[in-house]
């Protein structure tokens, strides 16, 4: 009996953990976070099934109008791969602009392009000042860059073969902002796609 008990106990805090890990009880979970109305969905603060913004090439049934990034990252010790005259067109074709979309500080609360049918949207609350980034992405981590030109340019600071999770993340060997985040899964804070613990997310592709 005794058995069964740890046993079920076991299999509740894996359910449990996998529930934590969820958008719904996540803080991309808008309705619950900055929300007053009546509306109870919580995926069309970003997507819908009908009527989405087909001008969006990177993200499913975006329900959102985008923000485009206004500066890029730049100093003397990036390559010339990495430089914002190189990535500037692949960053406005990355998920950047969707990210910005909520995140430039300002654009949270604008109308979406399919509004729910049923209940009612009433903005509240406002974005913690930590996830207002803007859209000057000069003092953030450089994005839009093939991560093989730059570690052919840079082969002692790069790891050559990046582990096969940050690899997966590439999108076509680019880095995007979802090669570091996972907006629908927040187990790991700020919406990490691993630990960082000891710095292990840096440590795949940085080496130091």
């Amino acid at each position: 009996m005794k058995k069964v008990l740890v046993l079920v106990a076991a299999m509740l805090l894996v359910a449990s953990t996998a529930m934590a890990s969820s958008v719904v009880l996540s803080k991309h979970n808008l309705q619950s976070t900055f929300m007053t109305g009546t509306n109870d969905e919580v995926c069309v603060f970003c997507h819908t099934p009908h009527r989405a913004d087909i001008t969006v090439a990177n993200a499913p049934l975006w329900n959102r109008a985008n923000t485009d990034p206004t500066s890029y990252y730049n100093s003397l010790s990036l390559s010339a791969a990495s430089k914002p005259g190189l990535v500037s067109s692949s960053i406005l074709n990355s998920d950047a602009p969707l990210c910005l979309s909520c995140h430039d500080g300002a654009s949270l609360t604008d109308p979406l392009v399919n509004p729910p049918n049923q209940g009612t949207v009433t903005w509240a609350g406002a974005m913690n000042a930590n996830a207002n980034i803007g859209t000057a992405l000069n003092n953030d981590h450089p994005i839009g860059m093939i991560y093989a030109d730059v570690n052919t340019a840079k082969d002692l600071s790069f790891v050559d073969t990046p582990t096969s999770g940050i690899n997966a993340r590439l999108k076509g060997g680019v880095m995007w902002c979802s090669t570091c985040h996972n907006v629908h899964d927040d187990a790991y804070y700020p919406f990490l796609a691993t630990s960082n613990s000891g710095s292990d997310l840096c440590l795949d592709c940085h080496i130091k």
